[in-house]
């Protein structure tokens, strides 16, 4: 009797076993940032392979990266922000970033999976970049060891690749 009991539970579960794990999705296996190697710096794109702008206007493209995760920034909304004049001597550059503002000329777009964006028909002008980040929107800084704002020029005609743009992202 106990032989028959188990011969038929092993029957049941070689053929439940099977479908009940047929519909489950194999998770993505975790890599932690800690043992996995650096994400290589992005290459600069051509010159060419940036759309042309329309006449008077620029092209924009590049990568978002973070440089606490070493990773690239997918997905994330973004703006070009019309920089202000440089403080005089002795004051401080005081920015209020409350988010894309359209009419007061800032230009927003989103990075796609790999972190790369292009903008095209962006009006001449100086402008910071302003990237999402969980609960703040943070400029992109003018070096690692610099944190003020970085002021992207951007002149009519232009195709500029700024390449990979490091920020401390959440």
């Amino acid at each position: 009797m106990v032989r028959i009991l188990l011969r038929m539970g092993l029957i049941l579960l070689l053929i439940v076993l099977p479908a009940a794990c047929a519909g489950t999705p194999t998770p993505a296996p975790f890599v932690s940032p800690f043992d996995s190697p650096l994400v290589p710096e992005a290459a600069p794109a051509a010159e060419s392979e940036l759309p042309e702008p329309e006449a008077g206007m620029a092209t924009l493209g590049g990568q978002l990266f973070n440089t606490t995760g070493q990773s690239v920034i997918p997905g994330t909304a973004f703006y070009l922000a019309p920089a202000q004049p440089a403080p005089e001597a002795g004051n401080d550059l005081v920015l209020v970033l409350k988010g894309p503002d359209v009419a007061a000329g800032d230009v927003v777009g989103k990075s796609d999976d790999q972190g790369n964006f292009t903008l095209t028909d962006v009006p001449p002008g100086d402008y910071y970049l302003v990237v999402w980040a969980p609960y703040n929107w943070l400029p992109i800084p003018a070096d690692a060891e610099d944190t003020m704002p970085r002021v992207f020029k951007i002149r009519a005609g232009d195709r500029l690749d700024v390449g990979r743009l490091e920020l401390v992202w959440p």
